[in-house]
């Protein structure tokens, strides 16, 4: 969460109860240069860049104000302890039961083997994911083109102009969200 003064306020009454808080985070959203730089948002839409850059300030000062963190990878946990965190512990990021449902939903739905078919499942969260992505289909463009291979998105994604040389070979299924409680 970022410090808006809700947050700032229930961060500090935590602390008045001496309650321990913690600050979790899966992307280096608290570091604004790194944001500003970022390849990866920098295919979304200006206002929305505009207000990830912006609102960096507001995730620090929150993070900061937390007696520890949580980071899903080592070199995020590192990036909040340079910012001045004192403890950061690792949690890596992992499949939700919602997402596991789906997938065994559409294994059970399809045949998994096939006549030799070989299939290529990318899942993604957000739409953040677009340049990981090119990246890879770079590196697999060779395998788009044999017969026996197919392609499934499960999730968000902006697939390349070039996959429609292979419609009928690939296909996107995207969870149906659930509500919040």
């Amino acid at each position: 969460m970022p410090a808006y003064d809700i947050v700032v306020s229930i961060i500090n009454e935590a602390k008045r109860l001496r309650l321990s808080t913690i600050w979790e985070v899966d992307d280096l959203i608290f570091d604004k240069e790194t944001l500003i730089k970022s390849r990866t948002i920098s295919a979304l839409n200006k206002e929305i860049i505009d207000q990830l850059v912006e609102g960096a300030g507001l995730y620090r000062k929150a993070m900061l104000l937390c007696d520890k963190g949580i980071a899903s990878t080592e070199g995020l946990a590192d990036a909040m302890k340079k910012a001045g965190l004192p403890e950061v512990h690792v949690i890596e990021n992992a499949l939700d039961r919602q997402t596991l449902e789906f997938a065994e939903k559409v294994c059970r739905e399809h045949v998994i083997h096939q006549n030799g078919i070989v299939r290529i499942v990318y899942g993604s969260g957000t739409n953040t994911h677009n340049i990981d992505f090119r990246k890879l289909h770079l590196r697999l463009s060779k395998y788009w083109q044999v017969s026996n291979v197919r392609f499934r998105l499960i999730g968000i994604l902006d697939l390349p102009e070039t996959f429609s040389r292979y419609e009928g070979r690939w296909n996107v299924c995207q969870p149906v969200p659930t509500k919040s409680i």
